[in-house]
């Protein structure tokens, strides 16, 4: 049995083994059989290409080596028997010990040998099962996971379900207010003269009551069945603009710098003009409102393939990490006296329309709400 204790090159070893006993044996034949001293030292010699056979070769090669010591050494023996034929009987006796030594030796070799591959094998065996652990542990966090997600996806549906029932009683509510300052928008149109400011005013106040009762029907058909998610049609050149054109006066009292870039061939994209507006108004006033002391707002539109990406940053202070991974649950909020419901409307409208409403920011640097939206395909 060979073991990874013995030498690769045996060829060398057994070289070198037959070199060690072959000078062993030249100096017990040239010394003198009469100084003993000297071929006690020489006998004990012997042992050492005797255990180097051993570890190198195992149990054979012990025994083996052990035998072809035994039988250069016996004619010095008998040589010395002829001497002294009284005192030879512990030679003998080494020579069987030569056996004994090379036998034990590689015997205890190959048990350590054989230990050694089963540690090997038990170590083997031991990563396997760790990595079968390993695997199962994520295969289980994978799971548990899945189950998370999954759970805090039917509390969110929940919620938006609350919500909706909420928000359609509230936009009930609201129908008769309108039409109540309608009524009396109309009455101030009809009697005032055409020349007069008042009148211009009145019309106003008319065309933004129709479309706010737009809105308040589009969002009860929203929050009833869900938005149509095809269908719409919206340049976001003219959203951005009518968004500024309602917010530009607090953000000039704010001293908050407004920058749009908004490319002129920008294709419309598939949403209803009012949602959008009522979704960039909304992330429009929040970023206004997150930087009090003054900054700087930008409004950035890109083309990006098959869809349309619309971002709003602000240079405000941040939102920490722990506030964004629940920013767009319905009725969470940071603000004193809010609802929690701007920007989970926000974020149901936009997917609702197949799009998505993502959030980036830094404390202390500011934040970035971008919406991407399909681009409107036109029908051949």
């Amino acid at each position: 049995m060979t073991s990874s204790l013995f030498p690769q090159d045996s060829k060398k070893r057994l070289i070198f083994l037959a070199f060690l006993i072959v000078g062993i044996a030249t100096a017990h034949y040239l010394t003198s059989v009469a100084l003993h001293y000297y071929h006690n030292i020489y006998r004990r010699l012997f042992y050492l290409p005797i255990i180097f056979g051993a570890f190198w070769f195992g149990r054979g090669g012990g025994l083996g080596v052990a035998f072809v010591t035994s039988l250069v050494y016996l004619p010095h023996v008998l040589i010395q028997w002829q001497a002294t034929p009284k005192g030879n009987l512990d030679q003998f006796l080494e020579m069987l010990m030569f056996h004994v030594v090379g036998g034990l030796t590689g015997m205890l070799v190959e048990q350590v040998e054989h230990r050694q591959v089963q540690l090997v094998e038990a170590n083997r065996r031991l990563e396997s099962a760790n990595a079968e652990i390993r695997a199962s542990y994520e295969a289980l966090k994978r799971q548990s996971e899945a189950l998370l997600q999954a759970e805090e996806a039917l509390m969110r549906k929940n919620r938006l379900a609350s919500l909706g029932e909420l928000l359609a009683n509230m936009a009930h509510e609201l129908r008769t207010p309108l039409g109540s300052i309608k009524g009396v928008a109309e009455i101030f149109r009809d009697k005032l003269p055409e020349d007069d400011k008042l009148h211009e005013l009145s019309k106003i106040l008319v065309l933004q009551v129709d479309r706010l009762n737009h809105v308040v029907e589009n969002f009860l058909q929203f929050v009833r069945s869900g938005p149509k998610a095809h269908g719409g049609n919206a340049e976001v050149g003219e959203i951005v603009t009518d968004v500024l054109a309602l917010s530009r006066q607090r953000a000039e009292a704010g001293k908050i710098e407004i920058v749009t870039a908004i490319p002129s061939a920008l294709p419309p994209v598939a949403i209803d003009p009012e949602p959008l507006q009522q979704v960039l108004l909304n992330l429009v006033v929040n970023a206004i409102q997150a930087m009090p002391e003054g900054g700087r707002l930008e409004i950035l539109a890109r083309d990006m393939g098959d869809k349309v990406e619309i971002s709003v940053s602000d240079t405000g202070c941040g939102i920490p990490s722990e506030v964004r991974e629940k920013i767009f649950d319905p009725f969470f909020t940071t603000k004193t006296g809010g609802t929690g419901l701007g920007l989970s409307i926000c974020e149901r409208i936009v997917s609702g329309f197949g799009g998505l409403l993502t959030v980036t920011s830094e404390v202390g640097e500011g934040t970035t709400f971008t919406v991407a939206l399909p681009k409107k395909t036109t029908m051949a």
